[in-house]
Formats: C-alpha cells, structure tokens, sequence
C-alpha cells in the first residue's frame, strides 16, 4: 500500500532495512527482536521493541490504544501477501484477514478496541478501507471513488482518510454513521487525512501540483495549519491524539529508500509545537506511527543489532 501525489510515491516502514548490509547478515544472535524493522513502545521514557507475528518485519503502520493494545501489519515470508495482527498488552498475537481480501493493511485501533485500515480484493490492488470490531467487518467505499483508503479512527468511530476520484485527484473524507463527509485543503491538488481525535481535529497531507507535500493539522472548525519541519523533505504526521498532541516522522529524501535520515517527532503543544525528536537509541532511522492518549508512542525502527539483546532505556 502506498500514499502518492501524482509521480512521487512514499512507501513506508518496508523500506527501513531494505539496502542495509550491514544489518542483513546479522542473524545469528538468540536475543531481542530478530527482524529488520521491529515494533517498537515508549512509554514512560522507557522503549520495549517486539517482532510482528513470525518475526518478519512490521509493514506501513502501527498503532496502539490506552488499554496498551498494539495493531499493525506484518508480512508473510512465503506469500509476501500483508496480514493485520493485534497484539495484547502481555503479548499475546492475534492474527486476521480483511474477508476476502489478498492483501490487508492495519492503520489505527481506537481505545473499543476496533481496528481500521485498508485491504485489496484484487491484482493490481483496488484499495478499499475496512472497520474491525469484535463482532463484524464493514467495508469502507466512497461511492464513485476509484479507490478508497481507511488510516484514521477515534473512539466514537469516525473514520479518517481518503479516496480517488476518476479524475485521479485524491480527496480526504471523514466517514460517520456510513455517511462520508469531503475535507480538502483549500487549493491544493490532493488531500489525505491521517488522524482524527475525539474532538474533531484530524491531521493530514495535501499535495501541491508542483509535486511537493505538506503537512497539516485541521482544528474541528475547519481552521488548517501546516505543519513543515525545517530542512526535511517530507513531514508526516500520522496520528493525533485527545489531548492535540501530534506524532510522525521527516524524512530528507523521497522516495523514502534513498533516505539517510529518517526521524520520528512528537508535538506535545500541537501544530506549533516544540518538536520532542524521537529516535529508537542506536537505529539510523526511526519512523513513529501511534500515539494514545496517555502520551505512550509506537513505531518501527532499523533494527542495528537484529535478534541481539534488550532494548535500551531512553537517553534524555
């Protein structure tokens, strides 16, 4: 699954180790996570790090709720076809399928415990959002849209993300009692939105026509801040929380494999911060996903030791 604007395609948490050498022949110790690009929890200035089901690397997002649920996507060795997982506060994994999908991609879990996302029904992949719950899957499609993606979920249901159109714009939408509500940023050539929070506020990108991206934080009333890092190539802001905090990561290059310096980030003010960086101790890079409301953060990063030894401890 990816997020594109026109030529420019940002693929997510696959690409962290892929390229890595030094990182690719190190298979061969007993302890910690063993994949290349492991899960990782901070949480109370402390990181614990684990490996999606079958120790292969976490793929696109992560996400966890108060109730220190984590629910992701991992890939299957064989296939190569991406499974949902959830994984319970003391480790225990449950695994699922979108029904009938090939392909099933996790975004966000909401403190219910209900999960979104996206999956594919076909090859090439015609995406569709889904919703998750302990009793059923509802499918998520923009009538008329080309394509439809689920990455946003607050604790009333509402659902954040975005369509095509057949024009091949994108358009971001809020989903509420099976009815879609459009949210585009006003003059830009695409729209996608991120995150919602229980009161409204919703986190996003928009897309300029000449290629470039931004991102931005919409309050309920429809007021939109953007949100650029300095020097970075792309800010992504990937969740919001109850209390406005915001987390995601910048990247200096795009496509994102031919990046050298990718960092998660924390607004703990809102769309104006400071930024509190967030970098998993001795990974090159670390991408941040999650962010619950009591503050606690997930993300994948570069495993520099795969399968050696216990997370470190936070440095501040």
């Amino acid at each position: 699954m990816t997020l594109r604007n026109r030529a420019t395609i940002v693929a997510l948490a696959a690409v962290l180790a892929a390229g890595s050498p030094a990182a690719a022949g190190n298979h061969h110790a007993t302890e910690g996570p063993s994949s290349l690009g492991p899960v990782f929890v901070l949480d109370g200035g402390r990181y614990s790090a684990f490996d999606p089901p079958d120790g292969i690397s976490a793929n696109e997002f992560v996400d966890l709720n108060d109730r220190g649920q984590v629910a992701g996507t991992y890939v299957d060795a064989d296939t190569g076809a991406s499974h949902g997982f959830l994984r319970e506060k003391r480790g225990r994994f449950t695994r699922f399928d979108a029904p009938g999908a090939i392909d099933t991609y996790v975004a966000e879990i909401n403190d219910r415990g209900q999960i979104v996302g996206t999956a594919c029904d076909s090859e090439p992949c015609t995406q569709y959002g889904f919703l998750r719950d302990a009793r059923r899957f509802a499918t998520i499609r923009k009538p008329g849209a080309v394509a439809t993606q689920a990455f946003g979920l607050d604790d009333r249901g509402r659902i954040a993300g975005d369509y095509l159109d057949k024009g091949g714009k994108y358009h971001g939408y809020l989903w509420a009692n099976r009815k879609f509500t459009t949210i585009d940023v006003r003059g830009a050539a695409g729209t996608t939105l991120m995150g919602v929070n229980d009161r409204g506020d919703t986190v996003g990108l928009y897309f300029e026509s000449d290629g470039s991206i931004h991102a931005f934080f919409r309050d309920a009333r429809g007021r939109v801040t953007t949100i650029d890092a300095p020097d970075a190539k792309l800010t992504f802001p990937a969740d919001i929380n109850d209390r406005g905090q915001i987390a995601g990561f910048t990247t200096d290059a795009l496509p994102l494999p031919t990046a050298t310096n990718i960092q998660g980030f924390v607004l703990r003010n809102g769309p104006t911060g400071p930024v509190t960086r967030i970098d998993y101790p001795g990974a090159s890079r670390t991408i941040v996903f999650g962010l619950n409301d009591h503050g606690s953060i997930t993300g994948v990063y570069e495993n520099p030791t795969p399968a050696g030894g216990a997370p470190p401890k936070e440095d501040r």
